[in-house]
């Protein structure tokens, strides 16, 4: 793959907006250089929509690879897919520098209804799951928008995931949409957390390296297998 050393690079000088890199080309090209820098968490439905597929890795080594049953009916047949990665100080390094703007400004989780990006879902500021509400209550606990940078994808009509009518204000509260949160808060974020706060956050000098050496110790080992 051709190295991308800015944005502008990719863009060309008439584009005047980083929103739409976000899908297509500069979306994978980021996606697949961050994975050698930090953790990533892939979750999609699978199998006829019966199973849940989650996939973790750190620094490009897999941690743990699971299927489920999948409890969320109305996403079943919605193609949903979930793609997150935790910003370490590697990864957002790497970003600037690839892109030539920091991972805040770019933005942090950016939803796709059949393959059209959710506005303002994922802008700099947003916080249409309440991460950062959350986060202001846990404190260290818990990772904000700040520290993560994924996207969703599903696909439906109108009756599964509707638009407000202003393009601007997301989507609509219906049934599956609210599967959709749950599914995002339960099987990706606080999984991804999870393994962040509770086993590389334990170790102060785990972020300094390239790759998880560090955590192939008994300590760290066992805080996996509780995961």
């Amino acid at each position: 793959m051709v190295e991308l050393e800015s944005l502008e690079s990719v863009l060309g000088e008439d584009e005047n907006s980083i929103n739409e890199v976000v899908n297509g080309k500069v979306s994978n090209f980021i996606f697949e250089t961050l994975s050698s820098k930090t953790t990533n968490l892939e979750v999609r439905v699978a199998k006829n929509g019966e199973v849940l597929s989650s996939r973790l890795t750190d620094r490009g080594e897999l941690i743990y690879e699971i299927e489920e049953p999948n409890p969320y009916h109305l996403l079943r047949d919605a193609g949903f897919s979930c793609n997150l990665y935790y910003l370490n100080k590697s990864a957002k390094h790497t970003f600037r520098r690839r892109m030539g703007v920091s991972s805040v400004e770019f933005g942090a989780v950016f939803l796709f209804r059949n393959g059209f990006r959710v506005f303002p879902v994922g802008e700099e500021g947003d916080d249409s799951f309440g991460i950062d509400r959350r986060k202001q209550q846990g404190y260290a606990r818990y990772l904000g928008t700040r520290d993560i940078l994924g996207r969703i994808d599903v696909t439906g009509d109108e009756e599964l995931f509707r638009e407000s009518t202003s393009r601007d204000q997301g989507l609509i509260e219906t049934p599956a949409y609210l599967q959709l949160v749950e599914c995002f808060w339960e099987k990706s974020l606080k999984r991804l957390e999870n393994y962040v706060v509770g086993v590389t956050w334990q170790d102060a000098l785990d972020s300094a390296q390239d790759d998880i050496s560090r955590l192939a110790g008994d300590k760290a080992r066992a805080r996996i297998i509780e995961l």
